[in-house]
């Protein structure tokens, strides 16, 4: 058996041959593309009468991850060749064989966290290619031994093993020996993270051209966790995304879980938990079609952990100890200790501190058997907030301590740390232990933690931290210094709020990017035959890609689909399909017929007798079907004889299906459907920009409602009341008719929380905000000023109109009974702007008539007192 390019491989055809010359070139994880034409070969030796015992374990090899159970059984085949063939002279190269079996068992069995058998099965195959001097067979036993010492927690071993398996592949194969050192990289970038990148990120992220796609998996999953932990997600997330699409092309289907869950934990720090929560539905979907416990586990974890920042602490709970349970043959290992790490997070934000500390001792004990510092630091700050919580203010402040000593090599690790041992000294006043210019502990640990924070770069402060310092400074009477920080809090909450809104449109743009090179991706390896044919319809689909995809508006990316598909294709009919939003039908939102539109049609995704229900429910291509009635011709019009039906997928997600027919028999050949296939995934991705495109306005609009909003009662806000008296004033200098303003305050309303509870109070402060919508008018703007204090801006209204409008107000808050409180009221101040008056002024007329309410007894309307100048009239 010889390579063809290292590719494609070839059988002598004589039935003994196959054991004359046992070294070929096996590659380590082969492409989609060459594994094809292998089974191609495979076909034709078993039709041939060939031996086709190398081939079935060449397949077994590359199928060991791409189908766990296809392999095994290609192996028992193999296995069956090789025990009735004649053993005269042939013993090495059976050995070899045997060997090369027992590496694929054992890759199964590593899989199935079997670690004990795949280690004897690693260990065999090692003996015997050690003593044949079989360097190929040396460097994927050592392979399997690093997997393994991974998963047993052994990073120094994995060390050793990849290594090793570096300088056995250097001579026979630069394929592995880049592998090898790509793995290297990326498990080191876990344990220190900066002297991996002085070591290895020139290197990997050079020579991308020339490295093979299976290392180039490793490679950029290295780059991603590198541009992860430096907190720039959006490269991470382009990292991830090429490190899953090449995991997926060579059958490293266990890297390709891992990429999709990292890669959705990009997205979290981008805010963007729907599109994190597709990523990690990808990956679990890929999880439970493999079935692997540890692969199971990762996905869990990480969805888990997305669930937890959407505050659904009991969904990831329970998910958190379902992966636990997954990784439990794992325990010593990495992905076994994050979950815990979790689970920590989730069970202190639950409020059940005694299964937090506990689990976080746990934790601490394994992350530093580990040597992870990430984990090292998470275990103890956890451990201080569990301990400070249940009064142990000594311990939690050594725990914070020792978690700001394991964070030394990371910013954010610190901060946090630091914002912990702040809590600790503010609530117990503990003595300091070194020496410190800041008036407090306290502040001294908080002016160190805004240090830090303006360090890291694109990192907007958090408003906790700053409202932490604001009340500390005000605890030791610098109010000035707490005011300013509570204006830089406050300006903080309101970048937050543009930065999500940034931090949306990125991740789109990076979904955009990633999703478009895994459909250039996807037509390149459809596209493989005819080499000059190709590049011309590369070239001529490229732009047709750029074209559709630019647009955002369903309308136009119909448009543009429509005019590509007619004129690349023979079509007679184009039919374009969207999942309903409940999941039940596929509802036609685009088609046309012999270019006449075809009005909408609905198709249950029940119908399993129709051919575009079946390629969504199984989210397969279907060609040539037969025509059922969902797919029915127009009255007087030629059936279709040729078909294709192709699902609409971007990143694991389904969007609908997408149809062409001709009235041609055999219309459609390879190079037909990959054409479609292509445009297929263009149309999937431009609908789903346009679908974030449109949620991302929708939440856009959110914010901005929110930030004029107040949160308990739905008014407008101060900030909002504030820019409307701003704008009245200007329209009156204009010459506008007048305006008055309605001021009122809840009477005794600190007896309402004192004695009900501030639960109560809240809802009594919803009432009463509805009762002032509903008696109001609607040119009147209506505000929540502050506490139970309510503003109105009665807009081309005198004085005596805002008074008459005020007693009625006035009346329905005394006439409403509050459940569980009874009856409440409220004292009102009217009065009106004069020429040329500031806001300020006019608040401070408007003030004095309240308490002078207050004053007269409660439950009353005062106005302005009339201008010093005025004649009174009696």
């Amino acid at each position: 058996m010889q390579s063809d390019s290292g590719s494609r491989l070839h059988v002598d055809s004589k039935p003994d041959a196959a054991l004359r010359s046992i070294t070929p070139r096996l590659e380590f994880f082969a492409t989609e593309e060459s594994v094809n034409h292998l089974q191609v070969d495979l076909d034709l030796a078993l039709a041939q009468g060939d031996s086709p015992l190398i081939l079935l374990v060449t397949l077994a090899w590359q199928f060991r991850q791409r189908d766990s159970q296809r392999s095994l059984q290609l192996a028992s085949r193999a296995e069956q060749l090789l025990g009735s063939a004649p053993r005269a002279g042939l013993d090495a190269d059976q050995r070899k064989l045997r060997a090369r079996l027992a590496l694929i068992r054992g890759e199964a069995d590593w899989l199935a966290t079997r670690l004990d058998d795949a280690t004897r099965r690693a260990e065999a195959a090692m003996s015997v290619y050690a003593e044949l001097g079989d360097a190929i067979g040396i460097a994927d036993s050592h392979w399997l031994r690093a997997m393994l010492a991974i998963d047993r927690g052994d990073w120094p071993g994995k060390d050793s093993e990849l290594e090793a398996m570096a300088r056995a592949a250097r001579v026979a194969d630069t394929d592995r020996a880049d592998i090898a050192q790509a793995a290297q990289a990326y498990f080191a970038a876990f344990r220190h993270l900066e002297q991996a990148q002085t070591r290895w990120r020139s290197t990997m992220a050079a020579g991308k051209l020339e490295r093979a796609a299976s290392a180039g998996c490793w490679a950029e999953d290295f780059l991603a966790v590198c541009t992860h932990h430096a907190s720039d997600f959006g490269p991470a997330i382009r990292h991830f995304t090429a490190a899953y699409t090449l995991a997926l092309d060579t059958g490293q289907l266990r890297r390709a879980i891992v990429a999709a869950t990292n890669t959705g934990d990009s997205l979290n720090h981008l805010n963007d938990y729907d599109g994190a929560l597709q990523w990690m539905q990808c990956g679990l979907d890929l999880a439970r079609k493999v079935g692997w416990p540890a692969s199971m586990g990762v996905a869990l974890l990480q969805t888990a952990h997305t669930l937890r920042l959407l505050g659904r602490l009991d969904a990831s709970r329970s998910m958190l100890r379902e992966a636990l349970s997954m990784l439990a043959p794992l325990a010593a290992s990495r992905n076994h200790a994050y979950a815990l790490w979790q689970l920590c997070e989730v069970e202190l934000a639950i409020g059940n501190l005694p299964d937090a500390l506990a689990n976080c001792v746990a934790l601490a004990e394994r992350a530093d058997a580990l040597q992870q510092v990430d984990l090292q630091s998470h275990a103890r700050r956890v451990q201080a907030q569990a301990l400070l919580a249940l009064g142990q203010p000594l311990q939690a402040l050594e725990a914070a301590e020792a978690a700001l000593a394991f964070g030394r090599e990371a910013a954010n690790l610190q901060v946090t740390a630091l914002r912990v041992i702040a809590d600790i000294h503010a609530a117990h006043r503990l003595p300091q232990t070194s020496a410190t210019d800041a008036p407090s502990v306290p502040l001294h640990h908080l002016q160190q933690a805004l240090l830090l924070a303006a360090g890291i770069e694109g990192l907007t402060i958090a408003s906790e931290l700053l409202e932490a310092t604001a009340r500390e400074y005000a605890r030791l009477g610098d109010f000035r210094q707490a005011y300013d920080f509570s204006l830089r809090a406050a300006q903080s909450r309101q970048t937050s709020h543009s930065q999500e809104a940034r931090n949306r449109s990125i991740a789109m743009q990076v979904t955009h990017q990633t999703d478009l090179a895994r459909a250039d991706a996807e037509l390149q390896r459809r596209l493989a035959l005819a080499a000059a044919e190709r590049l011309e319809t590369l070239e001529l689909l490229g732009s047709v890609g750029r074209e559709i995809t630019r647009n955002l508006q369903p309308s136009a990316i119909f448009a543009a689909l429509d005019h590509h598909v007619h004129a690349l294709l023979d079509v007679a009919a184009f039919n374009i399909y969207r999942v309903a939003i409940d999941g039940r039908t596929l509802d036609r939102v685009f088609g046309k017929q012999a270019g006449a539109a075809l009005g909408p049609l609905r198709i249950s995704l029940d119908d399993t007798s129709a051919p575009a229900v079946r390629c969504a429910r199984e989210e397969v291509e279907i060609t040539t079907p037969p025509l059922t009635m969902a797919d029915s011709v127009t009255e007087g019009s030629t059936p279709p004889r040729s078909q294709i039906h192709s699902p609409l997928l971007v990143a694991g997600r389904l969007l609908g299906v997408m149809s062409i027919s001709s009235v041609g028999p055999g219309a459609y050949s390879e190079r037909e459907v990959a054409i479609f296939r292509t445009l297929c995934a263009y149309g999937a991705i431009a609908l789903a920009n346009g679908d974030a495109q449109a949620q991302l306005i929708g939440k856009n609009a959110q914010l901005e409602v929110l930030s004029v909003s107040d949160q308990l009662t739905g008014l407008y806000n101060r900030v909002r009341l504030d820019h409307v008296l701003k704008d009245e004033r200007a329209r009156r200098e204009l010459g506008a008719t007048e305006m008055s303003v309605i001021l009122l305050d809840l009477d005794n309303f600190k007896l309402v929380n004192d004695m009900h509870g501030h639960q109560v109070g809240d809802q009594v402060l919803v009432i009463v905000a509805r009762l002032l919508k509903e008696s109001s008018r609607h040119a009147d703007v209506v505000g929540r000023w502050g506490g139970e204090e309510f503003l109105l801006i009665c807009r081309d209204t005198a004085l005596e109109g805002a008074a008459v409008l005020a007693e009625k107000l006035r009346g329905a808050i005394a006439g409403h009974v509050f459940i569980g409180v009874g009856r409440q009221t409220g004292s009102f101040g009217v009065a009106s702007l004069r020429d040329g008056e500031s806001v300020d002024a006019l608040m401070a007329r408007v003030d004095a008539a309240l308490y002078r309410a207050k004053r007269a007894g409660r439950n009353r309307v005062e106005r302005e007192s009339p201008p010093e100048d005025a004649t009174i009239v009696t």
